[in-house]
């Protein structure tokens, strides 16, 4: 398994594709937010919460406003994409220990 942040910076405004990362998994991955955010659907109305599971597949994932961080724990190969807002997404491999 092997372990990324996407870090979420300011990330504001109503327009649903920004709020938007669009994920492809080939092994079941894990999000779970750290800080103040939460996922959200594509309306950006509901707090799904800050853990979620990904089955294989391609999945619209939303993210909430704010600034916080996102721990993905990757199961095989992750893909992520989209048209989300600039400079809001920020991905980066866990600091050394």
């Amino acid at each position: 398994m092997t372990t990324l942040y996407i870090d979420v910076k300011g990330l504001t405004g109503d327009v649903p594709v920004e709020h938007c990362l669009k994920i492809n998994v080939n092994g079941e991955t894990t999000l779970d937010i750290e800080g103040a955010g939460h996922f959200t659907d594509s309306t950006l109305a509901e707090n799904l919460g800050t853990h979620k599971v990904l089955p294989i597949g391609s999945h619209d994932v939303y993210f909430a406003s704010g600034t916080y961080s996102v721990k993905v724990e990757v199961g095989k190969q992750i893909g992520i994409g989209g048209n989300p807002q600039p400079g809001a997404f920020e991905t980066r491999m866990p600091e050394a220990e």
